[in-house]
């Protein structure tokens, strides 16, 4: 049905593009509420066996769990309400996956893509958190190139047939994220497009071609006028990229580490339900010191202020096993989906797993599972999953 790929594609679109909000929430958020609507009133949504429903569910009831126990009753729905909203974001493209042509939905969403890419050049001159826009930081815009270029840049290749130009669009990508001193961005970007084109066919030949544009890769890093760029815009960046004895040294490397002995401290004490949502940058420890070089940040008084920096870390501690657990599950059911029928995938379903793995590596630098984003792609991947499971056993 053309019209509910188009209402999709738009949910998908303001998503890659989160820039306008309404009454204080993104307006994709009110597109899927009709999309919900639709789906629901007129088609027959197709249910499914699978355990990925368990999963959910269980996922689902450790929410629940973790905010009645660490909450008052009155608090509880203001702190699960997102959770509620990501949950049903996944149940409802499951549900309606028989309806949804990617193709189609990238078709729509394609636009608000190309809008990111301009924003993320024009970005310092944007107006931030004026009236109606929300402005997007810059871990945001990588985060969101990390979780969706692949899938754009296929569908403008093999769908628009526009081959020249995907490529174009893909090195303004990566220009973005290397200007903009996203190493990790980078690297994942380049490297989820990379295995989309050539994983299927991977021999000899492909591995040369890696090892050739890898090589033009640090041939272009070594230009003057790049790393000059690089270095005008950021010393830490600079020092990251071209001397790497920096790495040890660098704060942000240091808050990391500091983040993740945090966290597992408050595991330790909390390992079940953990904190509760939203906590654990209110939360004060004493550093133990398990990791060397990192007692320049950890005597700041504000360090236990810092965020996460890591999304599993963040989720373990203030949600615990009960939590953590299904969401590892549903992980593990997208990724063993694909290594038993990688063969029998298109193009585009390809592009959104390999894009669903960066957003999982990516995930371990960034506290950004807790936004719409990560479980938009979540949701599409795992429908997919369960439309490749019930298609073998046809």
């Amino acid at each position: 049905m053309n019209s509910l790929n188009k209402i999709f594609g738009l949910f998908l679109g303001f998503t890659v593009f989160p820039y306008l909000i309404l009454f204080g929430f993104n307006i994709g958020f009110f597109i899927f509420l009709f999309f919900f609507i639709v789906t629901k009133k007129k088609l027959a949504l197709n249910n499914y066996k699978s355990y990925v429903k368990i999963i959910i569910a269980l996922y689902s009831i450790g929410v629940i769990m973790s905010s009645v126990y660490n909450f008052e009753i009155t608090d509880v729905f203001s702190k699960i309400i997102n959770y509620i909203y990501w949950i049903l974001i996944i149940n409802v493209l499951i549900k309606s996956r028989n309806h949804i042509t990617l193709s189609l939905a990238l078709k729509y969403a394609s636009p608000f893509y190309l809008i990111l890419i301009v924003y993320s050049f024009l970005r310092d001159f944007a107006p931030k958190d004026f009236f109606l826009l929300n402005y997007i930081s810059s871990n945001t815009v990588a985060f969101l190139f990390v979780c969706f270029t692949a899938p754009f840049f296929v569908y403008f290749k093999d769908i628009k047939k526009r081959f020249y130009f995907s490529y174009v669009i893909l090195f303004l990508v990566l220009i973005s994220l290397l200007f903009d001193g996203r190493r990790a961005g980078f690297g994942l970007v380049f490297l989820s497009v990379f295995f989309v084109l050539n994983f299927k066919k991977i021999n000899f030949v492909s591995i040369i071609k890696f090892g050739v544009v890898s090589l033009i890769l640090i041939f272009i890093l070594n230009l003057n006028f790049v790393s000059s760029s690089i270095k005008s815009s950021s010393d830490r960046i600079y020092n990251l990229i071209y001397n790497t004895k920096e790495i040890n040294e660098d704060r942000s490397y240091q808050t990391r580490l500091a983040m993740i002995e945090k966290g597992l401290i408050i595991f330790e004490e909390n390992p079940i339900v953990g904190i509760g949502i939203g906590n654990f940058g209110n939360t004060d420890v004493v550093f133990k010191g398990r990791f060397s070089n990192t007692e320049v940040v950890t005597n700041k008084l504000t360090i236990n202020e810092t965020s996460a920096h890591n999304s599993y870390i963040q989720l373990l501690s203030e949600m615990g096993l009960i939590t953590f657990i299904p969401f590892l599950l549903i992980i593990l059911y997208n990724i063993s989906t694909y290594i038993y029928f990688s063969k029998t995938l298109n193009n585009i379903q390809s592009a959104f797993y390999f894009s669903f793995f960066a957003c999982c590596i990516h995930l371990y630098f960034i506290s950004a599972l807790f936004n719409v984003y990560a479980w938009v792609l979540i949701g599409i991947v795992t429908s997919q999953s369960v439309i490749i499971i019930e298609n073998s056993k046809k």
